[in-house]
């Protein structure tokens, strides 16, 4: 996976989900000391941001958060995920990651999910509530 794919899935995390805090290093090179950035990852005082330690410097970006982000005085979870009878349709939902995805929707309230995939539903390493 390109560094790319992985900064856009964390800024959408981040916007999405303010509640939770993670960091995104980059190491450039193999053996390139990192040790340095170990106290300011684990420091959950710090927003969220992505390191990137090249040979050229330490670039640091921070992430800006979505509505709701702490300290706004608006409640993250203001508004249910899951409006109660919503319709959702969801797409290769017969894979593994689609199977969560349609159970996930339904404990949270879904009036109506349509589920749709090109190949038969997937159980094997599913967790037995995910296979009903």
């Amino acid at each position: 996976m390109s560094i790319a794919a992985v900064r856009g899935l964390f800024r959408t995390a981040a916007y999405e989900h303010p509640e939770l805090r993670a960091t995104v290093l980059e190491v450039a090179e193999e053996g390139m000391p990192y040790t340095a950035v170990v106290g300011e990852l684990l420091d959950e005082s710090q927003p969220p941001a992505e390191i990137a330690l090249l040979p050229e410097g330490r670039h640091v970006a921070q992430v800006l958060n979505g509505p709701g982000s702490v300290g706004t005085g608006t409640a993250a979870s203001a508004t249910p995920p899951v409006p109660p009878g919503a319709a959702y349709l969801v797409t290769g939902g017969l894979g593994g990651l689609g199977l969560l995805t349609v159970e996930w929707l339904a404990r949270r309230g879904a009036g109506r999910i349509v589920i749709s995939g090109r190949s038969a539903p997937m159980t094997a390493g599913l967790p037995a509530a995910s296979r009903r």
